[in-house]
């Protein structure tokens, strides 16, 4: 009896600060720890609207500082490192340096926001060898995308690529779709076909899938949504494997669970002088998420999906 009056006091009294109020299964331990941010874009750039650009320094150092302490098993970028200009990369990567723990990068709009002649260079100054890519981390396969692949930023404006972009986003424009605009972008044919082939290996071997790209899915048709969104999504219902998509670029976040997958939208931590990042534990039958400054928390039941 004391022991019980002992937890309910301290369950008063101890702050539940970072959203962490998330109950517990027993003692089941989290197959997958991940630390995960999104949209620091970072640079030394006054305060505009909303937007607390130098401030994204310190709310990185405090993530960094939590992943550490809470000693995830990797880190997760999911795009907008910077707001603009390429000496920008140097001070968040300085603070990334900090981590204990691999991190993986998705690319987003912002990080093209640069001259020409370093877009090239984007990703290996994150370090990564592709655009897009996918790792293996025991019974989960994460799969990062690159939203940016078809748009009227992410290659030089003298390139076949970025005529294709223009193309495309003037029909998106003829046919009235809210996100015809030249800050989102799409997937083009051959990541494409590389997602289909990853995706048909994940289900032959019965993985669980966690996509992971800048532009969001849903709701349906909005304005920050991935070019080819509807394609993508016909795609991902047809796999089985997949069981969530986290994205950001829609800085005040979301969620929608459609066809059995978890869509999430994580919130920016550029936006607003609260923080916003996550620690995400992938249990065997769910998604907890961990929100920390005003990024929610969230219990997904997940599980292998039967084929469509």
């Amino acid at each position: 009896m004391i022991y019980i009056i002992l937890n309910l006091l301290l369950s008063w009294y101890l702050p539940q600060s970072d959203n962490q109020a998330i109950t517990t299964n027993g003692n089941q331990q989290p197959v997958l720890t991940i630390g995960l941010v999104a949209d620091i874009q970072y640079c030394d750039c006054d305060t505009h609207i909303n937007r607390y650009y130098r401030k994204s320094l310190t709310k990185l150092q405090e993530a960094v500082d939590a992943f550490n302490q809470k000693d995830v098993d990797f880190v997760i970028n999911l795009g907008d490192m910077i707001d603009r200009d390429y000496k920008s990369f140097g001070p968040v990567l300085d603070k990334l340096s900090g981590l204990n723990m691999p991190i993986y990068h998705v690319l987003g709009n912002h990080d093209f926001a640069v001259d020409s002649n370093r877009l090239p260079q984007i990703p290996n100054t994150l370090g990564m060898k592709t655009r897009f890519y996918s790792i293996k981390k025991g019974n989960y396969q994460l799969i990062f995308l690159d939203g940016n692949d078809v748009s009227t930023f992410g290659h030089a404006t003298n390139t076949k690529e970025h005529a294709s972009a223009l193309e495309q986003l003037a029909y998106l424009k003829s046919k009235n779709a809210a996100n015809a605009k030249d800050w989102n972008g799409g997937i083009g044919e051959e990541q494409f076909k590389w997602l289909e082939s990853e995706l048909a290996t994940a289900n032959a071997s019965d993985e669980a899938v966690i996509l992971l790209c800048h532009y969001p899915l849903f709701p349906a048709g909005a304005a920050h949504n991935l070019w080819n969104e509807e394609q993508l999504k016909k795609l991902i219902n047809q796999n089985s494997s997949v069981i969530a998509y986290f994205n950001g670029h829609q800085h005040s976040g979301g969620y929608e669970y459609a066809e059995g997958i978890h869509y999430v939208n994580f919130k920016g931590m550029v936006e607003g002088p609260e923080n916003a990042f996550s620690i995400v534990n992938i249990y065997q039958d769910r998604i907890q998420i961990i929100g920390y400054g005003s990024e929610e928390s969230r219990e997904l039941p997940s599980g292998i999906r039967s084929s469509m």
